[in-house]
């Protein structure tokens, strides 16, 4: 699957993708790097506990 980079340098991921990582509006997503890879993977971020 490809994402496309907008002028304001925002991208859309997926459905598919969103839904199989259940990543809702709001969660935050970090975009990795391997060096195996040609491409990063993007990876959702857990929210910070809450004491």
């Amino acid at each position: 699957m490809v994402a496309t980079l907008t002028s304001e340098g925002q991208i859309t991921i997926p459905v598919a993708i969103r839904q199989k990582l259940d990543i809702r509006k709001g969660d935050r997503v970090s975009f990795v790097g391997l060096p195996t890879m040609s491409s990063p993977m993007a990876m959702p971020q857990p929210e910070p506990s809450q004491p």
